[in-house]
């Protein structure tokens, strides 16, 4: 089963349409960055309009107080962390609420995007530049599915924490590590079956703790990361040592994005069968 899941791997890393998803991200963010930047540009016009002369940032300097009390004998500066001034805050929050509904539902169109296509490619599917657009709107709501299966993931994680902590103590510590790690199956479940089988929500959820071979993708989840691990910290060390390892160590970064969710994915294909 780690074999097929190896050669859909393979299928979907080997065609160029999967890696496009990297630049509609990319493009994604630089657009939303630009956006954000022009909407706290205006804000700070307002304000320097409605207040002519006012400096919009707090005082970058802040008196050098000696360590053992006293007075110092000294007029010495020292630098304070920036912030802005409490009028620019206020201006900001008004424009910069909507920027952040925007971002919010950017969010899942781009996890609907990247996942859609990568599917398709480990499903033999060929994939281009428009694959990433049409499975973004196809897939959208049940992104916000995966949204909502992490947010009620966090608080039952949450609370078995506080549980545990309140009854183990230390041992908790080793019971909270290894949830994560077994609980990296149940994840791999619903993404196949919200983006590769497009189940819906419910039926997603009900599948990602009641689908088949639950050490087979364990396993080959761990034996991912593992090997990425390694051939990481490889990297990060020869980084140091010339200047072209550091640009493969921060490529192979990059080619994670579409690595890692691909592997997962032939992982959930080669380990269920196609209903």
């Amino acid at each position: 089963m780690l074999a097929e899941a190896l050669g859909l791997w393979k299928r979907s890393v080997g065609q160029t349409g999967t890696w496009t998803v990297l630049v509609w991200i990319v493009a994604s963010g630089v657009v939303v960055a630009v956006m954000f930047g022009l909407v706290a540009a205006s804000a700070f016009q307002s304000y320097r309009f409605a207040h002519p002369g006012s400096y919009p940032f707090a005082s970058p300097y802040m008196p050098m107080s000696p360590l053992f009390g006293g007075t110092s004998p000294f007029n010495t500066t020292l630098p304070r962390p920036f912030f802005f001034a409490p009028g620019v805050v206020r201006a900001l929050i008004a424009p910069m609420a909507p920027m952040a509904l925007v971002y919010l539902a950017l969010v899942p169109f781009l996890a609907a995007g990247m996942y859609g296509t990568i599917s398709r490619a480990v499903m033999g599917d060929q994939v281009s530049w428009g694959t990433f657009w049409i499975m973004a709107r196809r897939l959208y709501t049940r992104a916000w599915g995966l949204l909502l299966y992490t947010f009620l993931y966090m608080i039952a994680f949450g609370i078995v924490a506080g549980v545990l902590f309140a009854v183990l103590r230390a041992f908790a510590i080793v019971v909270i590590v290894l949830v994560p790690i077994f609980s990296i199956p149940l994840w791999v479940r619903l993404a196949g079956a919200l983006f590769m089988d497009e189940r819906g929500f419910g039926a997603s959820v009900g599948h990602s703790f009641t689908g088949g071979n639950y050490w087979v993708i364990l396993g080959g989840a761990l034996l991912g990361v593992v090997v990425t691990g390694v051939g990481m910290m490889v990297l990060f060390v020869l980084s140091h040592l010339t200047a072209i390892f550091a640009i493969v160590y921060f490529l192979a970064a990059i080619a994670l994005t579409v690595a890692a969710p691909s592997w997962f994915l032939a992982l959930y294909r080669a380990a269920t069968p196609v209903s």
